[in-house]
């Protein structure tokens, strides 16, 4: 079988679709042959993705609209001070929204939202704020954890732009179910205790 022909300039190196080559008029199959390698479903690339950063790069090319990184990957995007457990966690936390589905696919775990998050560009990637994460991790974290990772947000990393730190750990914490461990959290810091109890509406599968 003669050699591959090269790939697209603006394809070597980076995430792709098969939509991508038919764009640049390069047939499908090409996306098929043994120079390519494949870290998700429906994505090619010429060089495999070894960091979590250029795995959620992987995934963003087939990342449909109204979803974001969420729960452990946002956290760990964000630069928050997880548990190790957390921190070998290998598959993509990824969010949708109700109705819609969450993911399904390999080397991703799918959460379902009752409202939508909010959330941030970091490097072309659409990511839940970091409050948010942080709300998200509830129910995987005991209290130091949450206690820790609070204080690395209300003091070393900055939260929500255009909010305080309050307001910011009270919306996320009103989009989330209420949730006594998280609540313990928020409380104690002072900042975070001006946080009142959140509403039982966010909703996460």
């Amino acid at each position: 079988m003669p050699e591959p022909r090269p790939l697209p300039d603006d394809l070597a190196g980076r995430p792709f679709d098969r939509a991508a080559l038919v764009e640049r008029r390069r047939s499908k199959g090409r996306a098929t042959r043994k120079d390519l390698v494949h870290p998700l479903h429906g994505v090619h690339s010429s060089v495999a993705p070894t960091t979590l950063l250029e795995r959620c790069r992987a995934y963003a090319v087939r990342m449909r609209p109204g979803r974001s990184f969420c729960h452990a990957t946002a956290a760990q995007l964000r630069g928050m001070p997880l548990p190790v457990r957390l921190q070998q966690s290998d598959p993509l936390h990824v969010a949708a929204v109700r109705p819609a589905s969450p993911p399904r696919t390999r080397g991703v775990i799918g959460h379902r939202l009752s409202l939508p998050p909010v959330v941030q560009d970091l490097d072309g990637l659409v990511v839940c704020a970091p409050s948010e994460a942080w709300v998200q991790l509830g129910d995987e974290l005991d209290l130091d954890e949450l206690v820790e990772i609070a204080d690395h947000l209300l003091t070393v990393s900055p939260l929500d732009p255009g909010a305080s730190a309050a307001d910011s750990i009270r919306n996320a914490a009103g989009r989330r179910r209420r949730d006594e461990v998280s609540h313990s959290a928020a409380d104690s810091h002072p900042l975070a205790r001006q946080v009142p109890a959140a509403n039982p509406r966010y909703v996460t599968e």
